[in-house]
């Protein structure tokens, strides 16, 4: 009888683990949606520029200086 309730309690706990092992897949499967107009555009050069409605979304700040940061950060020009 013992032996049965451990057979069953490790079988719930591995398809636990199967589960949440899905659900961490789909969470690092995720990539964000970035929609041109709206959460960047390409400048004279090509390159892509961060609007700050996605930088809002984003919901801090990455300390790299960009160019319509709602959070007020300037990048340091003598640390270049």
């Amino acid at each position: 009888m013992v032996e049965g309730y451990f057979w069953q309690k490790t079988q719930l706990n591995v398809a636990k683990k199967e589960q949440f092992d899905d659900e961490l897949d789909d969470l690092f499967d995720w990539k964000p949606t970035l929609v041109e107009g709206e959460d960047y555009y390409l400048d004279d050069q090509g390159l892509m520029v961060l609007t700050e409605a996605y930088l809002r979304k984003r919901g801090k700040c990455c300390g790299n200086g960009c160019l319509h940061c709602p959070y007020g950060f300037v990048k340091d020009k003598a640390s270049r």
